[in-house]
């Protein structure tokens, strides 16, 4: 599980920050999202924190 917008695997970035993109944040919600074999997202799904 990432938070945040994640584009690839491990890869974390806030569309409202993306300057924070390498810092450690706290959002206001959770994005879970599943992957391929390909790194591919397949899903993302938004949970409140």
């Amino acid at each position: 599980m990432w938070c945040g917008f994640s584009s690839r695997p491990g890869h974390v970035t806030d569309p409202y920050a993306p300057e924070l993109a390498e810092y450690d944040f706290t959002p206001s919600f959770l994005v879970q999202a599943t992957y391929d074999r390909d790194g591919n997202e397949l899903t993302a799904e938004m949970i409140s924190a």
